[in-house]
């Protein structure tokens, strides 16, 4: 699943990935949410299916989007981050240009791309945080879950995927995969990985995780 970011691999055309086997490929909702925006990408090239993002990149195979929770963690210096959502500064202009990113926003603007798997909007923070904040992220992240299940739009076109957090604290993980496994998604991510961690702890998380989390689903 290559990363093209802005709904384009860099230095490659959608034929070019297609003729390689390529059927999934991964966006950003941050990104296209600033810019172009989801409503435009909807409105000039959502077509009968509401295949937005497919039309915008000429693109016929399956594209994840994630929710923007990454830039959470990525873009602290540029965000404020509040139990309703995240308050984004520009990265591109740096100036009063902002998007308020919520768990609503992130699933209305994924609802207009048309992605077929989408993320919940997760509040992330690096895995070696200490103390309670861990805990804390991981609750605010179940929270939001909630409010993304409800305010998703397109449940029979576009899968819901929630992103276990819980940091490499194991116990926590455990509890966070059996209640993100309460909801009964389409399929779960591990989430808050690769910050700083060592490779023993990324894999001790891993593997709990997938075992905590249904086996006949998918775990990204």
């Amino acid at each position: 699943m290559p990363v093209g970011t802005k709904a384009a691999m860099k230095g490659l055309l959608s034929a070019d990935l297609e003729r390689m086997g390529c059927k999934l490929m991964l966006s950003n909702t941050y990104h296209l949410g600033f810019e172009p925006g989801g409503e435009f990408l909807q409105k000039n090239f959502g077509g009968e299916q509401n295949r937005s993002v497919h039309n915008y990149m000429h693109w016929n195979n399956n594209i994840l989007t994630d929710s923007g929770g990454f830039q959470i963690c990525s873009l602290t210096k540029l965000s404020e981050r509040s139990e309703k959502g995240v308050n984004f500064i520009s990265h591109m202009t740096g100036d009063n240009k902002q998007l308020l990113l919520t768990p609503e926003i992130s699933m209305e603007i994924q609802n207009n791309l048309g992605s077929d798997i989408i993320m919940a909007l997760d509040d992330v923070i690096p895995p070696v945080s200490k103390g309670g904040a861990i805990y804390d992220s991981c609750e605010r992240s179940l929270r939001w879950l909630d409010r993304c299940i409800k305010a998703h739009k397109r449940k029979n076109e576009q899968n819901l995927y929630g992103i276990v957090q819980g940091g490499i604290n194991i116990e926590l993980r455990k509890q966070a995969c059996i209640e993100w496994s309460k909801r009964n998604l389409p399929g779960y991510a591990i989430g808050g990985m690769e910050g700083g961690e060592s490779k023993q702890d990324f894999c001790d998380t891993v593997d709990i995780c997938t075992e905590y989390l249904p086996q006949n689903k998918p775990r990204y």
